[in-house]
């Protein structure tokens, strides 16, 4: 037995034990720093927000509401009649246009981190600056589109016939081979339908607002699976509402920007409609008001529903993000139309139904013009007869 030996070997353990847990303890604390990065958050300063005002002398005399955007300095478009979105989209009054080459390009999943972001006014995701905006794209009248992000409103911006929807998407693409914009819509309305699911995990994946903090916008970067465009319903490719607008938040650029909108809604649960509200309001220092203080009525009032958006559960406490609708028309742009595209199935329909009356009725005409003239002459030969057939007796 060495007693020096044990001391050594007693010294040695110790050692070993402290190096395990201080390297455990440095795993940790650069997991937890790895962790934190991927989340970050900032406090932004705007000078614009949806609660109308008046007298805001360009941001300098308080925060500007939707009627005086126009007076921030770069925010002039704000202000045109006649170009700026939103609108209210008077579905019976569309105008027919041929297919203008629309088309979605999808290339499997992104397989980089996107940018997930809760900001002052919606949840988005940002494409812009990744490898994948190349991947997710449309064409129209001949030129290439890449996504750059999509993100929500609630209640919708624009309005079919007068009635909102409980929400809208808008996917915004930037032209890559021109200087304008392609903002791909669709409304949402309340009820069960494979978008629920792709929302729900847009929502799982957004960074969560801490209210204590004054942050206001919060960003995180993560890996999405699901194609971007898997949320449009699968009749866009064929049939879409078309007009020219501009982006609906400042600087409200005319860029010139498409509006191309499914003509068909997709649908989700109540739930997930409201824990959407409940995130963006969540965040400190947001830009939301109230849907009738954005409206100019009572503070707490409901929207108004298409009859297609299921009508929704309305908390007027809570705050949107809706700027006011824009007149379809005016001194920018004094014949501005709403079109639906590519809707040919109509005018083949009736096509088809009138050649069948003409068929008809010709079929009817030639027997009872036959049996009329039958009736009117002397039997005949079989041999007068087949001679007469031939002749169209």
């Amino acid at each position: 037995f060495d007693p020096s030996a044990q001391a050594s070997n007693t010294l040695l353990a110790m050692i070993l034990a402290r190096s395990l847990v201080l390297g455990c303890a440095i795993v940790a604390l650069l997991g937890s720093s790895l962790a934190a990065s991927e989340a970050t958050s900032k406090k932004v300063a705007d000078t614009w927000h949806y609660r109308p005002s008046q007298g805001c002398n360009g941001g300098k005399s308080g925060v500007c509401g939707p009627s005086e955007w126009y007076t921030i300095a770069g925010f002039e478009s704000c202000a045109q009649k006649g170009t700026q979105s939103p609108i209210d989209m008077r579905i019976g009054g569309a105008v027919s246009m041929e297919g203008q080459g629309f088309k979605l390009y999808s290339s499997g999943t992104c397989e980089v981190d996107v940018k997930f972001m809760v900001n002052e006014h919606t949840v988005e995701v940002e494409y812009a600056g990744t490898t994948c905006d190349a991947d997710f794209h449309v064409k129209w009248k001949g030129h290439k589109y890449a996504l750059q992000q999509f993100h929500y409103h609630s209640p919708s911006e624009n309005r079919w016939d007068g009635g909102h929807f409980a929400m809208e998407a808008h996917y915004v693409h930037k032209c890559v081979d021109c200087d304008e914009f392609v903002v791909l819509a669709v409304m949402i309305g309340v009820g069960d339908g494979p978008a629920e699911t792709f929302l729900h995990e847009v929502l799982d994946k957004s960074p969560q607002p801490d209210e204590k903090s004054g942050d206001n916008v919060h960003e995180q970067g993560m890996k999405f699976k699901l194609p971007p465009y898997d949320f449009l319903p699968d009749s866009i490719s064929d049939k879409q509402y078309y007009f020219e607008g501009s982006m609906t938040t400042p600087p409200c650029n005319p860029g010139p920007t498409h509006w191309i909108m499914a003509t068909d809604p997709v649908y989700v649960k109540q739930e997930t409609v409201d824990r959407y509200r409940k995130i963006i309001n969540s965040d400190p220092n947001n830009q939301l008001a109230t849907y009738g203080t954005i409206m100019g009525i009572a503070s707490d009032a409901s929207p108004s529903w298409n009859a297609q958006a299921n009508e929704a559960v309305w908390d007027g406490m809570l705050g949107s993000n809706n700027r006011p609708v824009q007149p379809m028309t005016g001194p920018d742009n004094p014949t501005r139309k709403l079109y639906v595209v590519g809707d040919n199935s109509n005018d083949l329909y009736v096509g088809l139904l009138v050649l069948a009356v003409i068929i008809v009725v010709g079929v009817i005409y030639f027997y009872t013009k036959k049996k009329g003239g039958s009736e009117a002459r002397e039997p005949l030969t079989s041999a007068s007869a087949s001679y007469a057939l031939l002749q169209g007796a």
